[in-house]
This record gives structure tokens, sequence and C-alpha cells, in this order.
């Protein structure tokens, strides 16, 4: 598994869009372009996860000693595989 973090690899962007926009209602997540507009908040990151293709995103933020995962979002093909369960959260 390789974790790729947006603000070392901003490319990875046009795998992680397309699934955010689809994995996640309207009402339920911001617009895309203030999504990767907050990543500019040293506290939030944005991981992307590959093995042989891409696999899905998560998004935290931390505050204080608190890490938060505000979005987890997997392709349909892997869902259920138990890549939601294993991510790790700072590579």
């Amino acid at each position: 598994m390789k974790i790729i973090n947006y603000k070392d690899n901003k490319d990875i962007r046009k795998d992680i869009e397309p699934l955010f926009v689809s994995a996640f209602p309207i009402d339920e997540r911001p617009p895309v372009k203030y999504f990767f507009l907050s990543l500019e908040n040293n506290a939030n990151n944005l991981y992307a996860i590959y093995e042989e293709e891409f696999i899905g995103f998560y998004y935290t933020t931390i505050y204080k000693d608190i890490c938060y995962i505000f979005f987890l979002a997997i392709q349909e093909k892997y869902r259920h595989q138990g890549y939601g369960r294993v991510v790790r959260l700072l590579p």
C-alpha cells in the first residue's frame, strides 16, 4: 500500500476529485473548490491510497493532540475489502 499526501503531489487531485464528488452527497460535502483550498491550512491533510491503482482517500485535521478524519472514501470496487480499516493515518 502506498499513501501519498496531496501537499507532496498535487497531481493526485485527478484521482481524488471524482471520488469525492461521487462518494458524498452534495449536502454532505463542501464545494470542491473549498475542499482543496482548505488544505492551505497546515492542520489539514489529504491522503490518497494506492495499490496497483487508486483505491481511495482520507482527509484529516489535527487539533491539539487529536486527529479527526472528516472524509474517508474508497472506490466502489474496493469497498468491503478492509481498506477503511487498515489506513495508516500518518505515513
